[in-house]
């Protein structure tokens, strides 16, 4: 649950830098619940713009090489 769109799709973009989703698996956008009032990721409907953007650019990439060498450096220590 996150209380603005804003935050679902930052919420969105770093799942997909934290885990291993590909293209038909993970979710893919954000949606006001009805019941609730807060939004929620989904895995249904069309994929989110900044989503979109982010995968094309090579942001979630990008930030998955820099987590990986962050974890190599942390062991070391």
């Amino acid at each position: 649950m996150y209380p603005t769109e804003a935050i679902a799709e930052e919420a969105l973009i770093s799942a997909w830098i934290t885990y291993q989703y590909t293209h038909g698996n993970g979710p893919i956008g954000v949606y006001l619940c009805e019941d609730c009032g807060s939004y929620h990721l989904t895995s249904k409907g069309i994929i989110n713009n900044k989503l979109q953007e982010a995968i094309t650019t090579g942001k979630i990439q990008k930030n998955k090489e820099i987590n990986t060498w962050l974890d190599k450096i942390r062991r070391k220590r």
